[in-house]
């Protein structure tokens, strides 16, 4: 039921009443604009996503737009380029936003800008007054479609879900992975148990402008069914400005509530994102009984290096108990449209993944590489990168 329709009543509810209807409220709302086809996203999905400078016309920015709900977006401009493309990773510039006069415009901190409806170009102005001019761009990481080596273990492929427990996986008409549960610690587990591994998998978020924070494309990925590597659509967040709060620990790329990713690499919502992990399971002595080492964990996001040899010492709060065992891995369900696809893993930390794109660290890289059409960067949305592989507006299907 609506929380519109819900009947009338002679007294006032209560305080706690009244904030249990307002939950139920904005949760309803949420999932009523869960999307998961770019044509139905309208105008929000078409302003929101990423831009940058044309080649040979530079600017001393790019932009991050993020959808809102209700026509509204927060622009994010980040002087020297996108996150893994020359960003620091720390300056920012927000600017929220509105679709008035036919167009999306922006003011904050002295900047302005105005998109049209098409979501083709941004004209902005910086606040020494200085005009600037960017192309909608759609990033695709350099390890997207990565076939599995010889000997990996092939988790899914879009041909079945035999390699995970019974009823806890699924796979729907388009051929897409979608863990099955219905509480957080729930979701799809691996028939097979690992030790220490190097695991490819791609995710795609849904795009759900009303949503907020935890809400918005829930996923996770439990390492030996312990340690969760968050999946969110982080797009376009602070991580509050550089620090370490537990909020920056529960974004996309974090273990959760331990590690907070030293860059947020999350594409647009309905973009087709990767993690490459390489995974050192944790040492015991010759009893099993006392732990010699933790487990260590590298993740490329998108290419870019944002752990680092993390140490994972503890399980995360819905994670397995610690032990010297290998575990499955699990795959989160929370009640979200998330979606997974070309999931493998070989045994033992080995070389298979390439090492394209920078560490996170620095400030330039090729992390991501963007869509092109007839030679040239591609400036309008690039459906056919997202999930239904339809015609972009120019045409043309992805290669």
């Amino acid at each position: 039921m609506s929380p519109r329709a819900l009947p009338a009543r002679p007294i006032a509810p209560s305080g706690l009443c009244r904030a249990g209807l307002a939950i139920l409220a904005f949760v309803w709302v949420a999932r009523a604009q869960t999307l998961l086809d770019p044509f139905q996203g309208g105008t929000e999905f078409a302003v929101q996503g990423e831009y940058a400078a044309k080649a040979g016309n530079p600017a001393p920015v790019a932009a991050q737009v993020i959808a809102l709900g209700a026509r509204t977006f927060q622009a994010v401009f980040l002087p020297g380029g996108l996150p893994g493309q020359g960003w620091n990773g720390k300056d920012r510039i927000e600017a929220p936003g509105a679709i008035t006069n036919g167009k999306a415009e922006f003011s904050g901190q002295g900047f302005t800008a105005s998109i049209d409806t098409d979501g083709v170009t941004l004209i902005g102005r910086t606040d020494k007054g200085d005009s600037f001019t960017l192309a909608r761009v759609e990033r695709r990481s350099p390890t997207l479609n990565a076939p599995p080596p010889a000997g990996a273990v092939v988790l899914f492929d879009g041909k079945g879900v035999s390699a995970w427990k019974d009823g806890t996986a699924s796979m729907d008409q388009r051929n897409l992975f979608k863990p099955e549960g219905s509480s957080a610690a729930s979701g799809a587990v691996t028939r097979q148990s690992f030790g220490s591994f190097t695991l490819h998998l791609e995710f795609m978020e849904p795009f759900m402008p009303a949503a907020r924070g935890q809400r918005r494309g829930n996923s996770g990925i439990y390492l030996q069914g312990r340690d969760e590597l968050q999946v969110l659509d982080s797009f376009g967040n602070a991580l509050d400005k550089g620090s370490d709060t537990m909020a920056a620990k529960r974004e996309c790329g974090a273990f959760f509530e331990y590690f907070r990713p030293s860059l947020n690499m999350a594409y647009p919502p309905l973009s087709w994102q990767t993690y490459d992990i390489e995974f050192i399971a944790a040492k015991y002595d010759a009893a099993g009984k006392t732990k010699v080492s933790p487990a260590f964990a590298t993740v490329r996001w998108n290419g870019v290096v944002v752990q680092e040899k993390s140490p994972l010492a503890n399980s995360t709060l819905l994670g397995d108990p610690q032990s010297p065992e290998p575990g499955p891995l699990r795959f989160q369900a929370y009640g979200d449209s998330v979606y997974y696809r070309n999931i493998w893993v070989t045994e033992g930390v080995s070389s298979v993944i390439p090492r394209t794109g920078k560490r996170s660290r620095a400030a330039s890289g090729d992390a991501g590489r963007p869509v092109r059409a007839n030679g040239r960067i591609e400036t309008r949305p690039a459906y056919g990168s997202h999930l239904f592989h339809g015609p972009s507006r120019t045409g043309e299907r992805e290669p």
